[in-house]
C-alpha cells in the first residue's frame, strides 16, 4: 500500500513509486547514496564560495589561513571534495550501523522509482509518447482527444 504523496502521484491508474519491503541494505548502497548527495551538494556550494574568494571574501580557509584569489578559487573545489569524502565517510558508517540496528527489528520499507526493460527511467505518460504528466498542458491533450473521440462522425 503506496502512503503519503506517493500514493498521490499517480498517472491513468499507475503509480509513479513502488513500494518495496527489504530486510537490509548493503553498507556500499547507502555509502554510494551518501557520496552522491554530499558530492553534488558540497563541491558546487564550495565552488560558489570559491568565487567569493577570488573577490576577496575570507570565504575558502586552509590550516585557519584564508586562501584568496585565483588560488582560493583553485582549491575551492578540492577543499569541497575532501569535505564531502569525510562526511560520507562519517555518515556511511553511521547509516550503515543504524540501518543495521533497524534490519535487526523489522524489515524497512522503500519506495522506489524502477527503470524500465530498456534501461531508461519510467517517466511519462504511455499514450502520450513519454510525455512527462507534470508538464503544463499534458491533460489538456487527454481531454482533446477525449473530445475528438466522442464527436459523431459526419458523413
Amino acid at each position: 500500500m503506496l502512503r503519503g504523496a506517493a500514493a498521490k502521484a499517480h498517472h491513468n491508474g499507475e503509480a509513479m513509486y513502488k513500494e518495496i519491503t527489504i530486510q537490509r541494505l548493503s553498507a556500499g548502497s547507502l555509502f554510494k547514496l551518501s557520496a552522491i548527495g554530499l558530492f553534488v551538494t558540497i563541491v558546487p556550494f564550495s565552488v560558489l564560495m570559491g568565487f567569493g574568494a577570488l573577490f576577496g571574501a575570507s570565504t575558502i580557509n586552509w590550516d585557519q589561513q584564508a586562501i584568496t584569489g585565483t588560488a582560493g578559487l583553485i582549491a575551492s573545489p578540492f577543499i569541497g571534495a575532501l569535505t564531502a569524502l569525510i562526511l560520507t565517510m562519517i555518515l556511511g558508517c553511521s547509516m550503515a550501523f543504524g540501518v543495521w540496528l533497524f534490519s535487526l527489528c523489522r524489515p524497512l520499507t522503500l519506495l522506489v522509482k524502477g527503470l524500465d526493460a530498456g534501461g531508461s527511467r519510467q517517466s511519462g505518460c504511455k499514450c502520450c509518447n513519454g510525455m512527462n504528466p507534470l508538464t503544463p498542458g499534458h491533460g489538456a491533450r487527454h481531454t482533446q482527444a477525449a473530445e475528438v473521440s466522442s464527436e459523431p462522425e459526419s458523413n
